[in-house]
């Protein structure tokens, strides 16, 4: 069976403030059986769960993304790549931003 691609990752809010975000992944086509997508970060600015599952006959499924302003600054900005794997990496951008006071 050929895996199905992942199509995009989209986050909401982006850019995030510190606290969390709802990221989702998106499959080009429904999935076939249950789809384990594992997930990464390469920020400790931004971090996720190890894995999300695009349930049978669905074509998307939503994460937590946790974010924190931690060495940010006063109105400092980062950007996170966060990665899902399916047969392919796929890595999406994701800002975090700290409120200004």
């Amino acid at each position: 069976m050929v895996p199905i691609p992942i199509s995009s990752i989209t986050f909401k809010p982006n850019p995030a403030p510190p606290g969390q975000a709802i990221g989702t992944v998106t499959l080009s086509k429904p999935a076939e059986f249950d789809t384990q997508i594992l997930l990464s970060s390469d920020s400790q600015n931004a971090t996720v769960l190890p894995s999300v599952t695009v349930k049978k006959g669905e074509i998307s499924a939503n994460f937590q993304v946790l974010t924190n302003a931690d060495g940010l600054g006063n109105c400092g900005s980062t950007n996170a790549t966060i990665t899902a794997f399916y047969a392919q990496n796929y890595h999406a951008p994701l800002q975090v931003q700290k409120t200004c006071k």
